[in-house]
């Protein structure tokens, strides 16, 4: 069975991430059932990168083509998966074929496209919790169903050095943007060091910029921009060597995430052992199994600042409830097994339609 996943632009995103590691679950698991296409309205810049990963993990077995799509490239044989692209399912309606949809984006803005679904739809969802969010925001789509993410730690291919300093490293890996909220973090640390006084802390940034900010003024007027270090996004191949230096650095990773559709990243962090803080929203409440030692409110960054020297007190406390409790659940809920369970059930699902 041929399954082509149709999606609005080549970024090397969240979305390229969830289909690598859908592939190498099927790979993992020897499952010769299924093949996929990915076919991309246009090319963000990330097209040839996403061809030359699926090379990196051995998966041209799985994934058997990549290209632009145009109406050449809409066979018979395929069962479409369109995830959020509204452009998508117009052309997969006006040529007559056999589609579900994914709904990933934590943007409500970009889900408005829900709204206007046919009823009968399938519509996948990346978790229980998400689900709920989509079920009040497109109650006429009568088939919502929640299809999780297996998650693959690679093994570190080079060993990443940070400078050497006095304290704990504070790290916030992912968009900077208005949703991800990373300005509270900002705020909470400068809090931390000025009015808590507490100077053996650093901070580090991975990861994009909005255009809303500019990191360097956002920095420079709270006088942390001497305390902070600055990493540019990091690839999918090098994500696994980050997390395992930040593991051995026993540095915190925060999240002031105000949504998420699951916390992949999050996901990820933990089955790295790596400690976490996280605002304390439903996705994170889930991940963390409602454990409020690595919760904090989002009402006042100073409410941040107090956890990070709390459990910066505990620290060894906290790892070892991470290891023992948190992990195996996240283990659990991103393996191979129950992906291709809820795979297998959606497949079917959508195959009678």
């Amino acid at each position: 069975m041929i399954i082509t996943y149709i999606y609005q632009w080549a970024t090397i995103g969240g979305v390229e991430r969830v289909i690598l590691n859908r592939a190498l679950a099927l790979k993992f698991l020897g499952n010769q059932n299924y093949k996929f296409k990915v076919l991309y309205l246009e090319d963000g810049g990330g097209l040839e990168a996403f061809k030359k990963f699926i090379d990196l993990y051995d998966l041209s077995k799985v994934i058997v083509k990549v290209d632009i799509l145009n109406k050449n490239l809409l066979d018979d044989n395929s069962l479409y998966s369109v995830i959020d692209t509204p452009k998508g399912i117009e052309i997969l309606n006006k040529y007559n074929k056999p589609y579900f949809v994914e709904c990933h984006t934590p943007y409500i803005e970009n889900r408005q496209y829900l709204k206007y679904l046919d009823s009968d739809i399938l519509v996948t969802v990346p978790s229980k919790h998400f689900r709920e969010i989509v079920v009040n925001e497109a109650p006429h789509i009568r088939n919502v169903f929640v299809l999780m993410t297996p998650i693959h730690i690679q093994k570190p291919h080079k060993e990443i050095k940070f400078p050497k300093y006095r304290g704990r490293l504070l790290a916030y890996i992912g968009r900077m943007d208005e949703l991800k909220n990373f300005i509270y973090i900002l705020d909470a640390f400068e809090q931390l060091v000025y009015d808590f006084h507490k100077h053996n802390f650093h901070l580090l940034l991975v990861g994009p910029y909005s255009k809303k900010y500019n990191i360097y003024e956002e920095l420079i007027k709270r006088k942390i921009l001497n305390k902070t270090i600055l990493i540019p996004p990091v690839g999918f191949d090098k994500i696994d060597d980050l997390l395992e230096a930040l593991e051995k650095e026993n540095a915190i990773v925060i999240s002031a995430s105000k949504g998420e559709s699951f916390g992949m990243s999050v996901a990820e962090t933990i089955l790295h052992d790596v400690l976490i803080l996280l605002s304390d929203i439903t996705a994170h409440q889930y991940l963390v199994k409602n454990n409020q030692k690595f919760l904090f409110k989002l009402d006042n960054s100073a409410d941040l600042a107090t956890k990070i020297i709390n459990v910066d007190l505990v620290f060894k406390m906290c790892k070892n409830i991470l290891s023992s409790e948190i992990k195996p659940f996240v283990q659990k809920i991103t393996s191979n097994q129950v992906f291709m369970e809820d795979f297998t059930k959606v497949l079917e699902r959508a195959h009678k339609k």
